[in-house]
């Protein structure tokens, strides 16, 4: 049943990779972070770092941020 659901959710999104972006939170998140995602070392500086501020920020989301670095680096930028 798990590999059905798996298989269902694949097929729903599989063209997510090849659309552009919304412009809605991504113009935050993803183009003007694009150099913080794009460097090797943000794994490490996603853990000590807040989403919208490097420091001060109380919203704290490593997982989230650590997403945004592993599109980046898979994906090139489309605008």
């Amino acid at each position: 049943m798990v590999g059905l659901l798996a298989l269902f959710a694949g097929w729903v999104y599989r063209d997510v990779p090849s659309q552009r972006l919304t412009r809605l939170d991504d113009s935050i998140f993803i183009e003007e972070n694009y150099s913080f995602n794009r460097d090797k070392s943000a794994y490490s500086k996603a853990l000590t770092r807040g989403v919208f501020r490097e420091k001060g920020d109380s919203y704290y989301r490593p997982l989230l941020l650590w997403s945004f670095v592993a599109d980046a680096r898979m994906h090139q930028l489309k605008l």
